[in-house]
């Protein structure tokens, strides 16, 4: 029947676009996970000053986040094409996160708090939104 054929075609849309989210979700929380897991090792085990052992392991972390977008994610081949556009994605977040850390106390009390759970929702969606219909708009089926 073709009512069913298209409601099977539905669902499987519906399931496709879960699993993206989820992937997506995945990266996001294991890629903080790992910079701190990094930071502790790196802190413990060398002599290195903390900026430098923070900056070593946020690196590793970024790379980590663009190869499991990359490949998990979106389902592309990393290349430089798409690394270029994904290190452009990360530091106009930070910007972002900067104007909204700045422009946010002017209006909000508690300031620093609110301003910091605004920049927690609204980075990952601007990110969200950047990969998918810049960075890696290949595809992410």
């Amino acid at each position: 029947m073709k009512v069913n054929s298209d409601m099977t075609k539905i669902d499987e849309g519906r399931k496709a676009k879960v699993l993206f989210v989820t992937r997506y979700i995945f990266v996001g929380v294991t890629t903080p996970a790992l910079y701190f897991l990094l930071f502790w090792f790196i802190d413990k085990t060398t002599e290195l000053a903390n900026w430098l052992a923070s900056s070593l392991a946020y690196t590793l972390a970024v790379l980590y986040q663009f190869h499991m977008h990359s490949l998990y994610t979106f389902k592309v081949t990393p290349g430089l094409k798409y690394f270029v556009k994904f290190v452009v994605t990360i530091a106009l977040g930070v910007l972002l996160s900067y104007i909204l850390m700045e422009l946010l106390p002017l209006w909000v009390e508690n300031q620093a708090i609110v301003s910091a759970i605004v920049i927690v929702l609204v980075t990952p969606i601007f990110n969200f939104f950047l990969f998918s219909k810049w960075v890696f708009s290949r595809s992410y089926n």
